[in-house]
């Protein structure tokens, strides 16, 4: 869950919800739910959903700003905004990891390979062309002066890099950006980041993480038994009651297929509008089968109320009545779920939006097909 330091207006929600969706992609974490949320007080939040990444990870490559800079002897040569592509893999440009001998050990280099427009490159021969030679090596001399990139106003670790003679005022449109890490994997994931910081632009505005929870993959694989058993005892509870009031399987044989049609039919819809079910959208969808179980036992009692003869007379009267009282609770349900939209940063939000879809179900397609299913079996026949 993050906050911004600034209230946005809905261009700059747009535009960080795009940036996002970019770096996570181009880091490696596809398909997350990425959602924008504000609370009855008017604070406004981003909720983050995805597996397979630590909470360092995340918090670095989402805090960013992505803010770059290129500076020589502490002159802003390149900017973020001169940034015409990044190079990703190393097919078609420069992007690699490998080690260097460093002292009595070794450390991991990396280098991936940028595009910046003819106006930086200017800037960088402008900046190089009044540098002296510094040190000469056996590949070749240097210029006295290195280049340095930032990000957030922030040195990058290991990224000072030195010029080489034959740069000096040149300009150079392919520039490289290098670093290092003690291990392989530390520089894969430390070039990734940067080059999906760096890609996916910079954010309009700074980003706080306000909160960050995780679940193991242990943990998570028993929620996901505990929700299912949970779920089929409700069910089967809900269907033995059922069963023991009416003590008619004409009766409670289309309760329990309708209900479980409404059930079916709901996340069809969520998965059409990709609606990510978390915990609070299946307490959502079990609070709804509840609701829906009520409307039926009520229009089943209208149309039982009194003898055959007055039931084949008034069937179509009683069940007109009892869709009165459901109509009305279905509008009481979606009323109170609104406000559970905003309330909390969002963290009832698939609760109502389950609930909502669920009873809407229920009120346009499972409520009147079981009245006409009864209307069928009982008018004439019971």
């Amino acid at each position: 869950m993050l906050r911004p330091e600034r209230s946005l207006d809905s261009a700059e929600v747009g535009n960080i919800l795009a940036i996002f969706d970019q770096r996570l992609n181009i880091y490696g974490l596809k398909e997350i739910p990425i959602t924008y949320q504000q609370d009855l007080a008017g604070n406004q939040y981003f909720r983050l959903e995805f597996a397979g990444a630590t909470k360092e990870e995340v918090t670095i490559l989402l805090e960013k700003e992505g803010k770059f800079e290129a500076k020589i002897l502490n002159e802003t040569v390149i900017f973020g905004s001169d940034l015409m592509s990044v190079c990703i893999t190393g097919t078609q440009c420069v992007a690699r990891v490998d080690p260097r001998q460093s002292g009595d050990g070794i450390i991991w280099n990396f280098v991936f390979q940028i595009d910046i427009n003819q106006e930086a490159a200017e800037r960088f021969a402008n900046a190089t062309a009044a540098l002296g030679i510094g040190e000469c090596e056996a590949t070749g001399c240097y210029l006295n002066a290195t280049i340095d990139f930032y990000m957030d106003d922030e040195p990058i670790e290991g990224s000072q890099l030195r010029i080489a003679e034959d740069l000096k005022g040149e300009a150079v449109t392919s520039p490289t950006i290098s670093g290092f890490r003690e291990s392989k994997i530390e520089a894969e994931k430390e070039m990734r980041r940067m080059q999906a910081t760096l890609q996916s632009g910079e954010l309009p505005v700074k980003m706080e993480v306000v909160r960050i929870e995780s679940i193991s993959p242990k943990l998570g694989n028993e929620f996901v038994q505990n929700i299912f058993m949970v779920f089929i005892t409700a069910i089967v509870a809900v269907d033995i009651l059922i069963a023991t009031r009416y003590k008619n399987f004409k009766i409670a044989i289309p309760i329990i297929i309708v209900s479980l049609a409404e059930i079916f039919i709901t996340l069809g819809v969520a998965a059409a509008i990709n609606w990510t079910l978390d915990l609070a959208s299946i307490a959502g969808l079990m609070a709804a089968v509840g609701t829906g179980v009520n409307d039926q036992i009520l229009i089943t009692d209208e149309i039982l109320r009194g003898g055959k003869i007055e039931r084949e007379r008034s069937i179509k009267r009683r069940i007109s009545k009892a869709f009165f009282i459901i109509i009305a609770a279905f509008a009481c349900t979606v009323a109170t779920m609104i406000p559970l939209l905003f309330a909390g940063a969002g963290l009832l939000r698939g609760f109502a939006i389950t609930t909502i879809i669920a009873v809407s179900v229920g009120i346009f397609i499972t409520r009147p097909a079981f009245a006409r299913i009864l209307e069928h079996l009982l008018g004439k026949n019971y």
